[in-house]
């Protein structure tokens, strides 16, 4: 059972004070302004060619005395600090509210900054999702819990249900556009044993606190009708008591999409918004377990089914990967199944494989796969403490034809190399070259979304009850390693139900 923490507050917000106008005396002109703010009249002095002067003073040249500077004892740039996940903001708070509620909540000092990096409208009605980061940590926030609970009582309202988290599991919006340029989803959903939020932060030693599916693509002209998410499950794999297996997975991830896409698309025509899938390894898995779910049950998760756009899949186990470290750390735990079933002999992942090759055919799916060119650290355990670390021998985790799902020999178009890890696929800092690419191919891919959408046909009812799909001109979508010419998209009647194949 949750304990709440309830509080009555009674504050006004602390709004920054503007600027004072530049017509104000302490910006006039006046004859007591420092001569260090005045601008100087330089002449040459004749006298002295290549001297100069200020009204008829000489100003002495200063000789520049460079000293080498040994740069490897700088000091490492620190992350900046501890970041949190805030749900159940009132939305018409903006960031000076939030701030001034959060700081007599958790009962902040001046000492403490407070960072919001994100504060966008939340899947649940009236209410705003943050993303923020506190430098130090709150001490209200230090007891090793990973989730904490909040009942405020105000004057404008009579209650505020706040909840403050580290684990970001589930989905998290970073970024909504408003609701009339609205006109893309794209979600990130993390690894195995990733964190939400973590796993798409640059790497440690370039400092850690740029988040490329939310710095990065937030900014980009191309993409402002996008709204942008992450998703997070528990697949971490030490101390982790769930038996969820990759089905589970899927259904839940589908579950939640599902949900926030009917609320979200009521003010679109078409009934739908084209999504995107930025997937990292075990992530993939549970993407396509998705969809697959859908196809089987066309009638009932259409609209999810229909929205689905395509991918760019980072390091993702098609054809399964070495896991022969990660299930000596597991054993005959809760989630051995799931651990299991990454082998690359298993036949799950192979079933799921086909499976969803059939969707990329029938749907023409846009797909892009990523692969690793390095080798990662096996993840051990010590054997005393129970620690877990990427300590290991190194070796390929998922193979090149594993993670470009076989395409990297038939089609070299739609596959990419990374000079990365299995670990870092992911991890981008603002000026990394890799980033600019990753960029560059999912704006393409998110230009070819709308205008799909904006150009498909629904079907329509005809007399009788029969139903009819319209032709359209699709245009020709390369990237995908299934070249389609200005043809009718499948009808949908004639779609199969089962995907042609069967669930296993």
């Amino acid at each position: 059972m949750e304990t709440f923490t309830s509080l009555y507050v009674e504050y006004k917000s602390e709004r920054p004070t503007p600027p004072p106008s530049l017509n104000s005396p302490r910006f006039r002109k006046n004859s007591t302004t420092p001569p260090s703010l005045r601008t100087p009249t330089l002449l040459e002095d004749e006298e002295n060619p290549g001297s100069l002067v200020e009204i008829g003073l000489s100003i002495p040249e200063i000789p520049i005395q460079r000293q080498s500077k040994d740069w490897t004892s700088l000091p490492k740039t620190k992350v900046l600090g501890k970041v949190y996940r805030v749900k159940g903001i009132p939305e018409e708070y903006g960031p000076d509210d939030t701030k001034a509620m959060l700081g007599l909540v958790l009962g902040l000092d001046k000492s403490t900054k407070m960072n919001i990096r994100s504060l966008a409208i939340s899947e649940f009605a009236g209410e705003k999702v943050s993303v923020i980061e506190f430098t130090p940590e709150p001490a209200s926030l230090a007891d090793g819990k990973d989730q904490w609970p909040y009942r405020i009582e105000t004057q404008d309202r009579p209650e505020i249900v706040i909840t403050i988290d580290t684990h970001f599991k589930g989905l998290t919006i970073l970024h909504s556009p408003p609701s009339k340029d609205h006109n893309l989803d794209i979600c990130a959903v993390s690894g195995l044993g990733g964190h939400g939020y973590g796993s798409f932060k640059e790497r440690s030693e370039q400092g850690g606190s740029w988040m490329w599916i939310l710095d990065s693509l937030r900014a980009e002209d191309s993409l402002f009708g996008a709204r942008i998410l992450i998703y997070g499950s528990d697949t971490k794999l030490a101390g982790n008591d769930s038996i969820q297996e990759l089905s589970g997975l899927g259904d839940e991830l589908r579950a939640d999409l599902e949900g926030l896409m009917s609320k979200a698309t009521r003010h679109i025509e078409s009934g739908f918004v084209p999504l995107i899938f930025i997937a990292h390894s075990l992530g993939g898995l549970v993407c396509k377990e998705a969809l697959i779910y859908a196809m089987t049950n066309y009638e009932r998760c259409k609209h999810f089914a229909d929205s689905i756009h395509g991918a760019l899949f980072f390091g993702v186990p098609n054809q399964g990967m070495k896991n022969d470290a990660l299930e000596k750390i597991v054993g005959g735990k809760a989630n051995a199944n799931l651990i299991h079933s990454l082998r690359e002999d298993c036949d799950k992942v192979t079933h799921q494989s086909t499976e969803f090759n059939e969707i990329i055919r029938n749907l023409n799916l846009d797909m892009m796969y990523f692969w690793e060119t390095k080798e990662t650290a096996q993840t051990v355990q010590d054997q005393k403490t129970g620690q877990v670390s990427n300590s290991g021998s190194k070796v390929t985790l998922v193979s090149k034809s594993s993670a470009t799902n076989g395409m990297s020999t038939t089609n070299t178009a739609v596959t990419h190399g990374i000079p990365r890890n299995h670990s870092e696929l992911v991890k981008f800092g603002k000026h990394d070259p890799e980033l600019r690419r990753v960029i560059r191919i999912l704006k393409d891919m998110a230009q070819r979304a709308v205008m799909r959408a904006a150009n498909e046909s629904f079907e329509t009812p005809l007399e009788g009850g029969q139903r009819q799909s319209k032709e359209f001109s699709s245009t020709e979508r390369t990237g995908t390693g299934f070249s389609v010419s200005s043809t009718t998209r499948r009808a949908r009647e004639d779609r199969p139900s089962e995907c042609e194949v069967k669930r296993y």
